[in-house]
């Protein structure tokens, strides 16, 4: 009896062992984006890669590097510039990069990993050919900053107590790379609101 008892405890045992590996393997999170061209809206097929690391530890083929190897990396459409990229769970941030021979490389860095579909910041990821309009590129900068300015009043001003304490949390999440801005970004939007 014994022996029939341990023969079939160890098939048993190395399931239970098996489903225990297989259901702590959580799939990663998948996360959605876009390449455009700025100024036109053109869709831009990039190559797009999602790193662990925030800082830049060389460069390949004209494009930056975060680490030893990606997370995970994609081409973006040539359709409409859409693509996904899975991360694993642990990461509660991390990087991108997008890069195409002809353009400026671009680099996204902290992009959230909280939850998966999250689309990913900016949206869309706007691009600079080589050969870039001056005027396209000056509108593309006044834009920006006033639409950030912008929203940043309007966040602040559903929860200012919160959104302190966010800022606080974003600037402890940056300090590893000594960037402070809590006390300029609040004067800024204090002088924004007059």
């Amino acid at each position: 009896m014994a022996y029939f008892t341990n023969c079939l405890a160890t098939p048993i045992t190395l399931t239970l062992a098996l489903v225990a590996t297989i259901a702590s393997a959580e799939p990663p999170f998948t996360h959605a984006g876009r390449v455009v061209e700025v100024g036109k809206n053109s869709p831009v097929s990039a190559d797009v890669k999602a790193w662990a690391g925030t800082r830049r530890t060389g460069d390949r083929e004209a494009c930056p590097v975060y680490g030893e190897s990606a997370l995970d990396s994609t081409v973006s459409s040539e359709s409409d510039g859409s693509f996904r990229l899975k991360v694993i769970r642990e990461k509660r941030t991390y990087t991108i990069t997008y890069c195409k021979a002809g353009y400026y490389p671009r680099t996204d860095r902290d992009i959230s990993n909280h939850k998966t579909g999250t689309p990913i910041v900016p949206l869309p990821a706007n691009v600079f050919p080589r050969s870039y309009n001056k005027e396209v590129y000056d509108e593309a900068v006044k834009g920006k900053v006033i639409a950030a300015i912008n929203d940043l009043v309007y966040l602040k001003s559903i929860d200012p107590r919160r959104f302190d304490e966010l800022l606080a949390e974003v600037e402890t999440q940056t300090y590893k790379r000594n960037v402070k801005f809590t006390g300029q970004l609040m004067d800024v939007l204090q002088q924004w609101e007059r």
